[in-house]
């Protein structure tokens, strides 16, 4: 300064954020600011739940500490430091809890007290709610988890589904983090879930949404038939290989009764069928109307799936010839053709051959 014979006391503080008497603010961590006033070679900050902050209330942080390395100690008795921040982040304060704070500053002629701003922090909400799995069957249960809050008036959860409160964790428990619902009928669409925390104050805003599929099994069923579409094929195997609604593989095998036919439970999903016996040719495909994939949806009998089956053409051992009816007689106007693929004696000659 020029022709100035002392220093001017520092202008006012100003520009306050969170601005006065702000409400709903997080109270995991509130960032305050500020802009110091012209002047300005030391300040502090003070800040508890008590308009007039109590050094000793476990809310209360006066900032420098004493002795605090920048901080130095004004004739006024109070500790400044000469770090001119505009910045602090007080954190892990109480919920639904009115705060104050003021920014006091300093320099060789002055000590200039700021004014009092505050501000609300809202209920603390559970937070990181998840499920087990998001994919499960209509026999399977549902298990939910979140973390818990942190608060001196916690009272109990509320579990929420689709909007509509469907449970609660026992009261004072602020640990029970974990709810079991179901089991639950099919919905692919998904059920909604969201936890509240519950104060003395009311109950908080809702945390996070979690939503879960599910599905469930549906039933597949026909025939096997050998290929003249009457003769059943007893005995054969029918399998199917694919996936489910949520692209989990599964492979499914039925064996034919002595009508041919078969049946059985399987997830809903899309599957590729197959039959085949010992004996027969392996039949990839069912027959119309019915196509690879085959798609089987919930809680649904499909009839019918079936399968025609070519029995294995499986060529003669061998083949001998002789005189008949005596084989040394090389005039006998016969001669007896034999086949089979058994020892001599024991050929295996069918009527149809």
């Amino acid at each position: 300064m020029i022709n100035v014979e002392e220093l001017p006391c520092p202008t006012a503080v100003a520009n306050p954020v969170p601005a006065d008497d702000a409400a709903e603010l997080e109270p995991n961590a509130v960032e305050l600011k500020w802009t110091l006033g012209d002047y300005t070679t030391g300040w502090r900050l003070v800040f508890g739940s008590t308009y007039y902050p109590e050094p000793n209330h476990e809310q209360t942080i006066i900032y420098p500490e004493a002795g605090a390395p920048g901080a130095f100690q004004a004739p006024d008795g109070n500790w400044y430091t000469t770090e001119l921040a505009q910045s602090f982040t007080v954190r892990n304060l109480w919920n639904n809890t009115h705060y104050f704070w003021h920014v006091d500053q300093y320099n060789s002629q002055c000590a200039v007290a700021g004014p009092i701003w505050g501000f609300t922090t809202h209920l603390n909400v559970p937070q990181n709610l998840r499920a087990e799995d998001q994919t499960v069957f209509n026999d399977e249960t549902i298990v939910l988890h979140w973390d818990p809050v942190v608060d001196r008036t916690y009272r109990r959860y509320y579990i929420y589904r689709d909007g509509e409160k469907i449970g609660q964790t026992d009261v004072n428990q602020i640990n029970a983090t974990t709810y079991t619902d179901g089991p639950l009928p099919y919905n692919m669409a998904g059920y909604t879930y969201y936890v509240t925390a519950v104060y003395d104050e009311g109950e908080s805003a809702p945390s996070n949404e979690v939503n879960v599929k599910v599905s469930g099994r549906g039933n597949i069923a026909g025939y096997v038939y050998e290929q003249d579409h009457i003769v059943p094929v007893v005995g054969a195997t029918v399998s199917y290989a694919g996936t489910d609604e949520f692209g989990d593989p599964h492979t499914y095998s039925f064996t034919t009764d002595g009508n041919g036919y078969y049946s059985g439970a399987v997830y809903a999903g899309e599957y590729n069928g197959q039959a085949g016996k010992e004996g027969y040719q392996t039949a990839y495909n069912p027959l119309p109307p019915f196509y690879n994939p085959v798609a089987v949806t919930y809680d649904n009998l499909t009839f019918s799936v079936d399968y025609i089956l070519d029995e294995e053409f499986n060529p003669v051992c061998c083949v001998g010839a002789q005189y008949y009816p005596d084989s040394l007689d090389p005039n006998s106007p016969y001669v007896k053709v034999y086949w089979g693929c058994g020892l001599p004696g024991g050929e295996i000659i069918e009527d149809f051959e």
